[in-house]
């Protein structure tokens, strides 16, 4: 419904780039999520067959890749939520800029 709504057309470049950001940010958020899941899942299976107690000093002499992929993914946040904020402003930037100029003649 979004695709329709933004009316794609070849020569406006506003809707053509609101529809690309939409699309990085939810693809963003998709496999961002998947991947910190797993990471995360993975680690923990790896500390119960070693027998070893999580902790952080542990967890970075044993694990240095998991964990270099884990904070890589951590820090992955630190772009996306801004990205998702931005979105959502300028989301609700539209819906007040309709609703205030629905009437307008």
């Amino acid at each position: 419904m979004i695709l329709i709504h933004s009316g794609i057309h070849f020569n406006a470049m506003l809707p053509w780039a609101a529809t690309a950001f939409m699309l990085i940010v939810t693809a963003s958020g998709h496999v961002g999520q998947y991947l910190l899941k797993q990471v995360r899942e993975e680690v923990k299976i790896k500390m119960k067959q070693l027998g070893l107690e999580v902790t952080e000093d542990i967890l970075e002499r044993q694990h240095y890749w998991d964990i270099l992929t884990l904070k890589t993914l951590e820090q992955w946040r630190t772009l996306h939520i801004p990205m998702v904020s931005v979105l959502m402003a300028l989301t609700l930037i539209h819906i007040l800029s309709i609703t205030f100029f629905l009437n307008w003649r």
